[in-house]
């Protein structure tokens, strides 16, 4: 799975999926929510390291803002029929 992330200083962090690969196809919502969570929470932990900061202020609104992305109904239909 593609997760691609961008930064725009007016709306902020936002994320978009390019592609599933198959051997996702099969797993439950949940485990595929699973992954996705996990590939964003690497992203924030190398933001981290690179910035020597802790997950406050754009950091953490870019992780909120990531996960209404990701949960929104057009990218769970988006999932589901990849």
């Amino acid at each position: 799975m593609d997760i691609e992330i961008t930064f725009d200083p007016k709306y902020g962090y936002s994320a978009s999926i390019h592609k599933i690969n198959t051997h996702t196809q099969g797993k439950t919502w949940d485990k595929l929510m699973f992954n996705i969570n996990e590939a964003i929470g690497c992203y924030v932990e190398s933001e981290k390291k690179r910035k020597s900061k802790k997950i406050f202020g754009k950091n953490l609104n870019f992780y909120l803002n990531v996960k209404n992305i990701l949960n929104a109904p057009k990218i769970q239909r988006d999932l589901a029929y990849s």
